[in-house]
């Protein structure tokens, strides 16, 4: 380093270059200086200029102004006016004069000397900058004050210029809809005006101040516009309605209905029923006109709801009549077979309450039931001859004959339980007669059995056994059947049950030893024929298989079985 140091200094042309550049390099740093300097000294009066046209752009002089003008009206903003106008006063008549002045002797020119732009320091020019900040600060916070107070009339406005654009979309689209629809044009007009009207008085009351009345006038015109916007919307859809959707229908209903309906035997009924429809929906389309023409589209729309409705009624009520006859036709026959079998019953019921009369004496309560019973079905014969009758003169009302056929059905099911109750009775007073005559046919069928199986060939031992028992039973049966007693007498008719009751527990115990001594018979024979194997193997079997016989022959089948099983185990044994 040292030798380059020396080699420079020892060397003039070296040094003297190495000089130069050392002035160069200090004569760049002392212009940029001085060009940085200029250059932030214009950025600071470029500030300095857009304060000055900033707050001379803020509209607070039109705002006290308009507050002026509220105040003339409308006594809320007096106080505040004057604070406002004194704050503006300060800001613009002193502060920013001030300024001013500031701003002119700064740059202002000197008569004597060369006209030239006068120079301006950069540390004079930075006050009036920072006052100039702090101005605006102070304007903007007195704008922002005035504006929150104002802020009412700024929504108004607002909300008054949306309503204005809507309104002359919807003149646009009111013209296209006289285009197409027949509307009456002077209460279109009207409608309009009176629209206009209220904008016009908004203003005026907004100019005045009295946002109370504004915001009156304000719903008012949002309520129009919307009652507006509901007849530029429904109107044609009503039209669309009317000219193609109910047409269509009505053409859908005539063919099903009347033009392809096979059934010829409402063919007539169905088409004056349609005709009768046509005629209510053509009335009704004039008076949904006249309400178009006069702007009531809600009346309008209703009464097309209206027509809708019926047309949907008209073909939910066909169908369900033709369901009803459908019913009718299907279960008429099968009710009036049900309320011939009733009356039938009730004739065969008849007979039998005459042939107890004949026998005996109804009480009261029993004439009284079986009278309702007749009532009752008399009542059901008439209605179904009326209805019958009905049906032969008027064969079209098919809902009335439905509800006619339901009603003898409860009726039929209601005379059924009166006969039910006269059958109680009937069987109540035979109960007891057949009773007995069960008891005596039981006897007989017993002993007739008991006699038929003694009759066989193997029991004929049994049979002189047994026959004097069975005959006096027989007699016994006899004598109770030749007894005379009264059905309706309680007494008589217990003493002749009592009888037959203890005969035929005799009856069935002879009946069950008779079927005992059957078996002890059977039983013997079986045992003595397989005792035979044990024959001649020593006397004293023999003398007891003898024996044994001798027992059967005698009859005692008890005795004859225990010796023959005796001998059956004693030689099994042995075995």
């Amino acid at each position: 380093m040292g030798n380059i140091i020396n080699n420079i200094i020892n060397n003039p042309v070296k040094l003297t270059l190495l000089i130069l550049f050392f002035t160069c390099l200090l004569l760049l740093i002392i212009t940029l200086v001085f060009w940085g300097q200029k250059r932030y000294l214009k950025t600071i009066e470029i500030k300095v200029l857009k304060k000055f046209d900033i707050l001379k752009r803020l509209p607070l002089k039109h705002k006290i102004f308009r507050i002026s003008e509220i105040a003339r009206y409308n006594n809320c903003y007096a106080k505040d006016l004057i604070i406002w106008r004194t704050k503006y006063e300060i800001i613009y008549e002193k502060k920013l004069i001030s300024c001013l002045e500031v701003f002119r002797k700064l740059y202002q020119i000197n008569k004597t000397a060369s006209k030239k732009m006068p120079k301006v320091s950069v540390q004079k020019i930075i006050p009036l900058l920072k006052q100039l900040t702090l101005l605006e600060e102070e304007a903007r916070r007195l704008l922002d004050e005035i504006n929150s107070q104002l802020r009412i009339e700024l929504l108004q406005r607002d909300y008054i210029l949306a309503h204005k654009k809507m309104f002359n979309s919807l003149l646009e689209d009111a013209v296209k809809l006289q285009m197409n629809v027949s509307l009456d044009s002077k209460k279109i007009s009207d409608f309009e005006r009176n629209i206009e009207s209220m904008f016009d008085e908004f203003e005026d009351y907004l100019t005045a101040g009295d946002f109370v009345k504004t915001e009156q006038i304000l719903s008012n015109i949002t309520t129009s516009l919307t009652i507006f916007v509901e007849i530029l919307d429904n109107i044609p859809q009503i039209k669309i309605l009317l000219t193609k959707v109910v047409p269509n229908k009505l053409s859908l209903l005539k063919d099903k209905y009347v033009l392809f309906n096979k059934d010829e035997s409402s063919r007539d009924l169905l088409k004056y029923s349609f005709d009768e429809l046509t005629q209510n929906i053509d009335e009704t389309k004039i008076l949904i006109s006249k309400y178009i023409d006069n702007l009531q589209y809600k009346k309008a729309t209703k009464k097309t709801i209206e027509i809708i409705n019926q047309i949907s009624d008209f073909d939910q009520s066909i169908e369900h009549q033709k369901a009803i006859i459908s019913c009718f036709k299907k279960y008429y026959q099968v009710v009036m077979d049900y309320i011939n079998k009733i009356e039938r019953s009730f004739n065969a019921i008849s007979r039998q309450i005459e042939a107890l009369r004949s026998s005996s004496t109804l009480t009261a309560h029993e004439e009284g039931i079986y009278r309702e019973a007749m009532g009752k079905t008399k009542d059901l014969t008439h209605d179904t001859n009326r209805l019958a009758l009905e049906i032969n003169r008027n064969g079209r009302d098919y809902v009335n004959f439905n509800q006619e056929l339901v009603r003898l059905l409860e009726n039929a099911v209601v005379t059924q339980e009166a006969l039910e109750n006269v059958v109680k009775i009937i069987e109540k007073r035979n109960f007891a007669e057949t009773e007995i005559r069960k008891t005596i046919h039981l006897l007989e069928v017993v002993l007739l059995q008991a006699e038929v199986r003694l009759n066989q060939l193997q029991y004929k031992k049994l049979l002189t056994k047994y026959e004097k028992a069975i005959s006096d039973y027989r007699q016994s049966l006899e004598k109770i059947k030749r007894i005379s007693f009264d059905v309706n007498n309680p007494s008589e008719v217990d003493e002749v049950t009592g009888k037959l009751n203890r005969l035929k527990t005799e009856v069935l115990k002879l009946f069950e030893k008779i079927k005992n001594n059957i078996l002890l018979d059977l039983l013997s024979q079986e045992t003595l024929v397989y005792a035979q194997k044990f024959i001649l193997t020593n006397d004293d079997v023999d003398d007891q298989l003898r024996n044994a016989q001798i027992a059967y022959r005698d009859g005692d089948y008890d005795g004859s079985l225990f010796l023959a099983l005796k001998i059956i185990n004693e030689e099994q044994g042995k075995i």
